[in-house]
């Protein structure tokens, strides 16, 4: 595994069932272009005072992407479909720290890149497909997992997970199963796969009208090493028509022969809501995240969240949010705007422990933030 145990989650693969989302024959192209100013400051706990950090960046509220997808009708109601994405800098024109899961340059297709079928009885796929995990940090955060407000970079997810498959069952009355499978969740397999963290993971959902409820469970057993990682989420959400309220609870455990002797038991959870005022969608989110981990002091932060949405249009839209987060005496949260960008204060983790947490995708600063921007879709 080169010293990296990943915070884990696969294949966010719901919305592919819907054969909208792909041309029926052929190719589309699409992408988000998202770009604005952030400033971010202030000390809490072990974070100590520095000056503001200001940044007029790129996927502030979403990542800046291209992509092409699309489909072949194969008959018998059974479609094949492809989706490839590339990351963008808009500040920059280059690939770099916010258009990988990582925070450096990678080959062109960085984000995902899968093929699959879909029909009456459900879809699969295989290939580099989201993180689920990281994808609920999204779904049923009201910041979507971007902007200073964001919760999911307090957590430290796996935006993407490689050498997986992945099939979601048909919808039963609001009821589906999502099934998913990595040989190594990052990069090539090893010899005789030595190190590669298999990852098994399971998501039953309800998802009928206004409600919306799941139970995540996934695990990870390093081979040949021992080393294990159990996560359970449980999320929810429903909306009034005048407010959504929705909310989440995470429990990241670790056993066995890891890189370091901790062991590892991070707990959080979050609840928020959004409300349409006219054009404005107004955002609100308050979350606790809580390390207790052998060997080091357990740590506790929080953070409340404020942002509001401006539809310009269908496709584009304003923002504008700010952030505060509150340290206890051991801890070290900081301000990101990117879920799967690490921003906790688990020691282990911003040692390398995770590989969404690698040395450069660390890009929390201070304990303050704010930020403005616009978002467009094509």
């Amino acid at each position: 595994m080169q010293k990296k145990i990943l915070v884990l989650a696969i294949a966010a693969i719901s919305g592919l069932a819907a054969g909208s989302a792909f041309a029926a024959d052929g190719a589309t192209l699409y992408g988000t272009l998202d770009y604005g100013f952030a400033s971010r400051g202030g000390n809490s706990g072990k974070v100590a005072a520095t000056p503001n950090q200001n940044n007029f960046d790129s996927s502030i509220s979403q990542q800046s992407l291209i992509g092409l997808k699309g489909g072949e009708d194969l008959g018998g109601g059974t479609k094949l479909i492809f989706n490839l994405q590339y990351g963008i800098t808009l500040d920059n024109n280059g690939g770099g720290s916010n258009s990988t899961s990582t925070g450096t340059s990678s080959p062109f297709w960085n984000r995902e890149s899968m093929i699959g079928m879909t029909g009456d009885w459900g879809t699969a796929v295989g290939g580099r497909v989201g993180g689920d995990r990281a994808g609920i940090s999204i779904k049923f955060d009201p910041f979507a997992g971007g902007t200073v407000g964001n919760f999911g970079s307090l957590i430290g997810n796996q935006a993407y997970a490689d050498n997986a498959v992945a099939y979601i069952s048909p919808s039963y009355s609001g009821f589906n199963v999502l099934a998913a499978y990595s040989n190594r969740l990052t990069g090539n397999e090893g010899v005789a796969n030595t190190g590669d963290a298999r990852l098994y993971a399971i998501r039953p959902e309800y998802n009928d009208g206004p409600l919306d409820v799941l139970v995540n469970y996934e695990d990870a057993t390093v081979h040949g090493t021992g080393g294990d990682i159990r996560i359970v989420d449980v999320a929810g959400s429903y909306d009034f028509g005048v407010i959504k309220l929705m909310g989440m609870y995470d429990h990241l455990n670790t056993s066995g022969v890891l890189d370091t002797a901790l062991h590892l038991d991070q707990k959080s959870w979050l609840i928020g809501a959004t409300a349409p005022v006219g054009g404005v969608k107004v955002k609100f989110s308050y979350g606790d995240i809580k390390n207790d981990n052998a060997g080091v002091t357990a740590g506790d932060c929080k953070k409340t969240s404020l942002g509001a949405d401006y539809s310009l249009s269908k496709r584009t839209n304003f923002y504008v949010d700010i952030a505060s987060i509150s340290n206890d005496s051991n801890a070290s949260c900081t301000i990101a705007y990117n879920a799967d960008q690490y921003s906790g204060s688990n020691a282990a983790i911003k040692g390398g422990l995770v590989d969404s947490a690698s040395a450069g995708n660390q890009t929390g600063f201070g304990t303050h933030g704010f930020d403005v921007g616009i978002v467009h879709h094509f």
